[in-house]
């Protein structure tokens, strides 16, 4: 496959150059800029496997945690190739640091300085703030602002409103990125869809963006868990506007179909990176099927953004 997709890329190279004036006869091994979604493959280099995702993305359970004390890159702590679950100095895992070397990534910028004061976000405990998180509370529900540790939080809060996360505090996925608990979830909760209908009641949203977990583990990735609550606000709020941001739902374009018959006003999808950084922020995902599935949303008429 690697070869052919280097003749790939090196044919239209050589149309797109002509067509810009220049030499067709560029021959093989084109100096271009590519920018290549690092293949699943092991340190090895052998053929393509999943050895250098952790076990709970393997399906092989939680796994043996290591620390930095017997981690090293390369050596024992590392596992097959560098691709362990153990940290180096800095606190990066040492899978993620062979992810990144495999896309080409091999210098970091040290933070050495402390934020301007203009970017640090200030936290606010204002009666505004103290009003969500009461009605959060008093509901039962999960927000995305807790869950991922958003710098943001007194500031959204201070607005009155939020964004819900449905389908359960626990994700099946690590990304890179994100600070959501990934560990086995528990079954999605049947009520959630009215508790949340009932939250956007009580804070009178006019806008309301419900989120998710990533649901491996469920034969529809969550889907119809996502459209119940669409509807559900729907039923209590007619006039709300609802944007849901959801996983990619396997690639599952039976789901997807699921979750755009409740017709939300917005459907977001976040690709989070470049292609070639797919694998190494976000492992258990991919580019194409996120491309996928925005543009099937988009084909389907909804409203459709991504970050």
């Amino acid at each position: 496959m690697a070869e052919v997709v280097d003749a790939f890329a090196d044919a239209f190279a050589a149309g797109w150059a002509a067509r810009g004036g220049q030499s067709d006869d560029l021959g093989d091994g084109l100096d271009v800029d590519r920018s290549d979604v690092v293949w699943r493959r092991s340190h090895a280099g052998a053929a393509p496997d999943d050895s250098d995702l952790a076990p709970f993305s393997r399906g092989a359970g939680p796994g043996r945690p290591t620390t930095g004390a017997n981690a090293t890159v390369g050596g024992a702590g590392a596992g097959s190739g560098g691709s362990g679950g153990g940290t180096v100095a800095g606190g990066t895992s040492v899978r993620l640091l062979g992810r990144l070397a495999e896309a080409g990534v091999t210098d970091r910028v040290e933070l050495t300085d402390r934020k301007p004061d203009w970017m640090r976000a200030r936290v606010r405990l204002d009666a505004d703030v103290l009003g969500v998180k009461r009605t959060v509370r008093d509901l039962g529900l999960v927000t995305v602002c807790e869950e991922a540790g958003c710098p943001n939080l007194s500031e959204c809060w201070s607005d009155g409103t939020a964004t819900f996360m449905v389908c359960g505090e626990r994700c099946t996925r690590a990304c890179g990125f994100c600070l959501v608990d990934t560990r086995h979830p528990e079954p999605p909760s049947p009520d959630e869809p009215e508790r949340v209908a009932d939250a956007v009641a009580r804070m009178d949203l006019s806008y309301a963006v419900i989120t998710m977990v990533a649901r491996d583990d469920l034969a529809d990735g969550g889907a119809a868990h996502v459209a119940a609550t669409v509807a559900a606000v729907r039923r209590r709020r007619p006039g709300t506007r609802v944007e849901v941001l959801i996983s990619d739902l396997k690639g599952d374009a039976a789901a997807l179909e699921v979750v755009l018959a409740a017709e939300p006003d917005v459907v977001n999808h976040n690709v989070e990176t470049v292609a070639r950084l797919q694998r190494a922020v976000r492992p258990s995902a991919g580019y194409a099927r996120s491309l996928a599935l925005l543009g099937r949303s988009a084909l389907a008429g909804r409203t459709t953004k991504s970050g």
